[in-house]
């Protein structure tokens, strides 16, 4: 009677711990499932990142507080992807405009030219004027390196002491004419120095004095 009944006992426990741990098992396996809801959400949105689809974010308050750094971190990466893909696209429209008004002139120029026989003054000058846009796209195309070098960290400015106000005089005296069509006037005031490198700061002023004498309304002033 004994042994009959300590072998029922035995099938029972057996039988119980192993229910238990299934049941703990799948338990487990419930809460885990649960649990990583948040992260699988991550993982949808991270595959239906595109181009065309960055506008999706994770809603850091519904996500556990362990997950919610995550959240916001992943919240804030796809923010600065937005924004460096809309300057991309910025960029490439421009350097497109850009690129296409010296193309057009050669050209132009080039179907032009052969249609008539020419003096060698009016070839030597045709080549003149050829040679100008096409010093026009080395710039563009020496900028686009610039940009791409900076962009990488891999320009290493000469930093030296500049004078600010020879600097912008020279720069002045450079856009004089094409201010002159605008009409523009140029105004100078004050001195300064910088401790910089020379070449960048140039570059710099020049773009900003550049879109002044671009934008500003004709018979203005630009100081």
């Amino acid at each position: 009677h004994h042994a009959s009944f300590l072998a029922a006992f035995e099938r029972e426990l057996l039988a119980i711990g192993i229910g238990g741990l299934l049941l703990m098992a799948a338990a487990g396996w419930a809460v885990t499932r649960r649990g990583f809801r948040p992260v699988r959400r991550m993982a949808e949105v991270a595959e239906g990142i595109s181009a065309h689809r960055l506008d999706e974010r994770l809603p850091a308050d519904a996500v556990p507080t362990e997950l919610q750094p995550l959240a916001r971190a992943f919240n804030a990466m796809l923010d600065r992807l937005g924004d460096s893909l809309q300057r991309l696209s910025a960029f490439s429209s421009d350097l497109a405009h850009e690129l296409r008004t010296p193309i057009s002139n050669l050209m132009t120029q080039t179907q032009v030219t052969p249609a008539r026989e020419r003096s060698p003054d009016e070839y030597r000058e045709i080549l003149y004027s050829n040679l100008e846009e096409f010093e026009r796209l080395g710039r563009m195309i020496a900028d686009m390196l610039f940009l791409a070098k900076a962009e990488h960290g891999l320009v290493i400015p000469d930093s030296k002491p500049v004078d600010l106000r020879r600097e912008i005089d020279a720069l002045c005296e450079f856009y004089e004419a094409l201010a002159a069509d605008k009409p523009v006037t140029l105004a100078v005031t004050g001195e300064g120095r910088a401790q910089g490198d020379a070449l960048m700061l140039r570059r710099a002023l020049g773009n900003l004095l550049s879109n002044a004498i671009k934008y500003t309304n004709p018979d203005s002033e630009v100081v």
